[in-house]
């Protein structure tokens, strides 16, 4: 068995690249990623061209249920959007209608066996997020994705020496 969480991770890059409003909306070079080969992708201070910006963290991983057949575990990650405009209706509020839309639609196991849901818990919009905003005048917001797996007993104990 892989390591789960970077698959899972990547799984929800690839849902949200699949997403033509996204990917049209925010330019590749924009998506923050996490995982690959630079140490740290974010931009300290941020131009009109890295705007829109998407960056993907896990921020909490603590919902876990032992059964005597399985282990479930839930993981958080955070989607955090900077909208680069300080209008609602030129980014913001498109792109946070194409998330609900696509998680609406694809509360789906990411094409990954033992995950059994994905959801969308919170959003938490801001003109004042520091860190999304980097000392410019311009809304972002924050999803919070809920990932929910099962592993069974015996898929544990795979590998195991």
């Amino acid at each position: 068995m892989n390591e789960p969480f970077t698959e899972v991770y990547d799984a929800i890059w690839t849902l949200l690249e699949s997403q033509s409003g996204f990917a049209t909306r925010i330019l590749a070079g924009n998506r923050i990623k996490l995982t690959g080969d630079g140490l740290d992708p974010r931009k300290e201070t941020i131009l009109d061209a890295d705007v829109p910006e998407a960056y993907l963290e896990p921020v909490a991983g603590g919902e876990w249920h032992w059964t005597n057949q399985a282990l479930r575990f839930t993981q958080l990650y955070e989607l955090t959007i900077t909208s680069g405009d300080f209008r609602l209706d030129r980014s913001l509020f498109p792109l946070k209608w194409e998330i609900i839309k696509l998680f609406g639609k694809n509360r789906t196991n990411l094409d990954l066996d033992y995950v059994k849901n994905v959801r969308l818990v919170g959003f938490e919009d801001s003109r004042t997020d520091p860190e999304a905003n980097r000392e410019t005048l311009t809304w972002s917001f924050r999803a919070a994705i809920a990932v929910d797996m099962k592993w069974s007993n015996a898929e544990l104990q795979e590998n195991e020496e």
